[in-house]
């Protein structure tokens, strides 16, 4: 039984932690060449989140993902994404929901 819930945390600790997993590069990618233009809102409860870089993993190599209008949420902000300098290179924030 001991060896049963050893083995379990085992398991449990190494896909929680691969899931947390972030790739880290040594140079940040630079923004596209394409100057975006936000187009016009369609409702007044939409927000722009900005275009980013993501991490593909069946592609091993970072790929634009294009700004877009979501749904805004009830005494939520949108905080957008961002590359944080590491001492081991750069990482990306994801942007996420905050409460206003």
């Amino acid at each position: 039984m001991k060896k049963l819930i050893i083995l379990s945390t085992i398991i449990i600790l190494a896909s929680t932690s691969h899931t947390m997993a972030q790739m880290i590069v040594k140079i940040k990618p630079q923004r596209p060449n394409v100057v975006m233009v936000k187009p016009t809102k369609i409702h007044k409860n939409k927000i722009w989140i900005e275009g980013h870089w993501k991490w593909a993993k069946q592609a091993k190599n970072y790929q634009w993902v294009k700004g877009r209008w979501v749904k805004s949420r009830i005494n939520k902000t949108w905080r957008n994404g961002k590359w944080k300098k590491i001492p081991a290179g750069w990482k990306y924030v994801p942007g996420q929901w905050s409460k206003s």
